[in-house]
């Protein structure tokens, strides 16, 4: 069962050197399911997942603007050179750091334990074991348990600037 604790839509957070208008949205939602491992191999049911997705336009509202692209993507955030009114420049950084290492953490393919090649491809790492339990890579979905200090942080610079409404 899913259970909405926080959420913001469509969020302003800047713009590109390209001109792109960065928008984004954030969520926090509590799972409870049936007993999960987190990724240090212990048992776990209730969990907080963090979501962040983007969309991604040029031109202005209602005035030839074209859709880019959307999804779950932070590239964009990470290439916005201006911040949107109410957000600075290292608060949009900060934003890109926490939904680079938290989105989707409940959804782990790996644990702690793991010397993980550099290439993220599951072709070079579906043979990697664990080598305190045996847990074969993506064997299973991994939580890694959200911490309440960067939860908070995410909401509070999700709670920055204007949603959609705004004209920019």
């Amino acid at each position: 069962m899913k259970s909405t604790l926080f959420q913001r839509e469509y969020v302003y957070v800047g713009k590109t050197e390209a001109g792109e208008l960065v928008l984004m949205t954030g969520r926090v939602y509590e799972e409870s399911a049936a007993k999960q491992e987190t990724t240090a191999h212990e048992p776990i049911t209730d969990q907080h997942c963090l979501t962040l997705t983007s969309a991604v336009f040029t031109g202005k509202k209602n005035i030839g603007r074209s859709h880019v692209t959307s999804g779950a993507t932070l590239e964009h955030l990470g290439r916005i050179t201006v911040p949107a009114p109410g957000w600075t420049l290292e608060e949009v950084r900060e934003l890109h750091r926490i939904g680079t290492e938290w989105h989707l953490n409940t959804m782990r393919a790996g644990c702690v334990h793991m010397d993980l090649p550099e290439d993220e491809s599951y072709a070079a790492r579906k043979n990697v074991m664990c080598p305190e339990t045996g847990y074969k890579y993506g064997a299973q979905w991994l939580v890694q348990p959200l911490p309440e200090e960067v939860e908070a942080r995410f909401c509070a610079l999700m709670s920055l600037g204007k949603e959609e409404e705004a004209d920019y």
